[in-house]
């Protein structure tokens, strides 16, 4: 359940807190240029299939400086249970990945239009994410003894989200909303392997695109 301001009556602004997205599509994860410590090779995604959810908790104000006219800043996080498996190839092997996005946040204008108890708006702004990669080499034709290894890495990713909805004011101070947000985010990473010159570094960038439903409570 997602708790937040929507600022549907005119005239009025407001701060609001509270939990998380109900509904989550994940999108797709992209890598876009895999190259290696070592050797500069370049490997191509040929398969991703992120899944699962999120959920967590958000903060806003929200003001009508003039009539029909929402102008606003956001702040949410999120735990998440993001998961995907890609898999890519090389001039000199292949290889196999499990990923996982533990934690989402944004930071957020919005503005939108208000008439009657109905806002329809657009936001975008700052996005990080949080997550660790495991990567398997399947095989390698430089280093074959080395098929079966796995090496992992974690750490905070930075990128943007844009995204827009509806959010409707149903009962005194509540209201509920429906979300669309794509967010892509730069992802670094370094493998260490057994043999140093199997070492990689990777860069991926990261494709999401959500459906968020809310139950939001407005403060006076």
């Amino acid at each position: 359940m997602k708790v937040r301001g929507a600022g549907v009556r005119r005239g009025s602004s407001r701060f609001s807190h509270g939990g998380g997205p109900i509904l989550c599509v994940p999108g797709k994860v992209r890598e876009i240029a895999d190259r290696s410590l070592q050797t500069h090779s370049v490997e191509v995604i040929v398969q991703s299939d992120p899944h699962r959810g999120f959920g967590g908790g958000q903060i806003g104000y929200n003001a009508l400086p003039f009539p029909h006219l929402l102008f606003g800043v956001e702040g949410d996080f999120d735990w998440a249970d993001l998961t995907g498996t890609p898999s890519a190839c090389s001039a000199t092997g292949c290889i196999s990945s499990n990923h996982k996005t533990d934690w989402i946040s944004t930071l957020r204008v919005r503005m939108g239009y208000v008439q009657d108890n109905w806002l329809f708006y657009g936001t975008g702004g700052f996005a990080w994410t949080h997550g660790s990669t495991t990567r398997t080499i399947v095989i390698s034709a430089l280093f074959p003894t080395l098929a079966g290894t796995s090496a992992s890495a974690s750490g905070q990713n930075t990128g943007w989200t844009l995204g827009g909805g509806v959010e409707y004011g149903f009962w005194r101070n509540w209201s509920v909303n429906v979300e669309y947000r794509y967010m892509q985010v730069d992802r670094s990473r370094d493998y260490y392997y057994p043999i140093p010159a199997a070492n990689r570094h990777f860069h991926y960038v990261d494709d999401t695109n959500t459906v968020r439903v809310g139950l939001n409570y407005h403060f006076n």
